[in-house]
């Protein structure tokens, strides 16, 4: 089991938990559903359980929410949709073919063959068909998953010797011979014998409206698949190419550790010393990629019931110079002033989340903190593109800063990329470094893999319905 606080944005933590065969997990969920709330009446926190096998989910609120999950409805959806145009064309061209089939089928029903008999046959020779089709497609599976994975960046492994799979793939094999062979099995065993040894009722079988049908919804669905790899390639490159008020392509960075966080004035002069580096910075919030989130934040008027979540950056002097951090209102820290390490600056949304109209000269209190606010930013995003702009509070706090950000002047160089992890090893010759670009982070967004599948996807049903 996993259990998981249910608070949207908290900074909840996972406990795995091992039951035994006696105990439910509805039962386990009532009793410790109110735990955090009994410990912390501040918290409006909830926790549950949930099982392993359902951790492609996220749960928030008490609900069942789409994550990786979506990737997998997806390619489900994308499959069954693929599987209908080849069905479709399997009838389409077996009705079109069995017309050469119908004055065989006039002499079974003359010497007495019924109608179930013929439907039957039909179907048995679609479910061979079905089966080396299926034979063969195991094989297929077998040589190309290992491309799949490289193409769609996963990790897909099948177990073909598993019972269940062998179960699924069975049903799906028998879903497929119905679907494709019952309807052509009727079209042959409804037709007149007498008619059709005369050779009057063939033509009409070839040329059905509901034929006309099916070819038009083996191309709807390409249709409909490209139009939604536009979609998705737009909201890609979106993501991509967003302007988050940097250079992506200037900006480095270096997963620190404790022992270099403890020296990091040292590390910032030795690293400001190498030609090409404009600015230096410590903190524990990489643009558009998170932050440590806090609930105990309070200020004056603040209603005792509310239970808000606020975004806190950790970092230093240098932070706003190395993001190109907007002030919009106020003044960020300066090292000329003593008083600002009890200081905060604050994002617009924070200011309009608390209530102040002119928030700088106000005072809030962050986690017991208590400081006043010295500045306004805007426009900066602290969690990623897909969700909105958050509170965010920044802070002087040197505790977490677990990331290095380094502005350069120009494009990035092995070289200047190896002297910065030269001056890091002198703190910590035993780790090892590696120098990230932020435009690197950019090459794979959560949407990358949908638009990888439905492309896929839209070239194997185009090739189906030009069939």
């Amino acid at each position: 089991m996993n259990s998981q606080a249910l608070e949207p944005g908290a900074a909840a933590c996972q406990t795995w938990v091992l039951l035994n065969g006696r105990t439910s997990v509805k039962t386990i969920n009532e009793k410790i559903k109110d735990l955090i709330r009994k410990q912390e009446t501040t918290l409006n926190q909830s926790c549950s359980c949930f099982h392993l096998k359902k951790v492609l989910y996220y749960y928030s609120g008490g609900r069942r929410i789409w994550r990786e999950m979506q990737n997998v409805v997806l390619i489900g959806c994308i499959g069954f949709a693929i599987l209908l145009i080849a069905c479709f064309n399997f009838i389409n061209l077996t009705i079109a073919l069995n017309i050469k089939r119908f004055r065989e089928v006039g002499i079974k029903k003359v010497i007495g063959a019924q109608k179930s008999n013929i439907v039957l046959h039909h179907l048995g020779e679609t479910s061979l068909i079905t089966l080396i089709s299926f034979l063969t497609s195991m094989d297929l599976v077998r040589l190309s998953v290992s491309i799949l994975n490289r193409t769609l960046n996963g990790d897909v492994q099948f177990n073909f010797s598993d019972f269940r799979i062998i179960l699924i793939f069975a049903g799906i094999a028998l879903f497929t011979a119905i679907a494709s062979g019952l309807l052509p099995a009727l079209y042959l065993s409804s037709s007149r014998p007498v008619e059709i040894l005369k050779g009057k009722n063939s033509s009409n079988h070839s040329f059905s409206f509901f034929r006309q049908g099916l070819i038009i919804f083996q191309f709807t669905i390409p249709v409909v698949l490209i139009i939604i790899v536009l979609i998705i390639k737009a909201q890609d490159n979106y993501l991509r190419n967003f302007n988050l008020g940097f250079d992506k392509e200037k900006l480095m960075i270096i997963y620190n550790t404790q022992k270099t966080e403890a020296h990091s004035e040292s590390i910032r002069a030795d690293l400001l010393s190498l030609p090409g580096i404009e600015s230096v910075s410590f903190t524990n919030c990489i643009p558009a990629r998170g932050a440590k989130v806090s609930n105990e934040v309070s200020w004056e008027g603040k209603d005792a019931t509310q239970n808000l979540h606020f975004w806190c950056i950790n970092t230093d002097f240098s932070y706003d110079k190395t993001v190109n951090l907007k002030i919009s209102d106020g003044r960020y820290f300066d090292r000329s002033y003593a008083a600002d390490s009890a200081c905060f600056v604050i994002n617009d949304i924070a200011a309009k989340v608390i209530g102040y109209d002119n928030p700088v000269g106000r005072t809030i209190t962050i986690e017991g903190r208590r400081g006043t606010i010295i500045g306004v930013f805007r426009d900066f995003h602290t969690i990623d593109l897909a969700g909105p702009f958050t509170p965010s509070i920044i802070s002087l706090a040197k505790e977490g800063r677990g990331n290095l950000l380094v502005k350069i002047a120009s494009g990035i160089s092995s070289e200047l990329s190896g002297k910065i992890t030269e001056v890091l090893k002198k703190y910590e010759p035993e780790k090892t470094f590696q120098v990230n670009v932020y435009s690197d982070f950019l090459k794979h967004t959560e949407l990358t893999t949908a638009s990888n599948l439905v492309g896929i996807a839209f070239f194997i049903s185009i090739l189906l319905a030009c069939l």
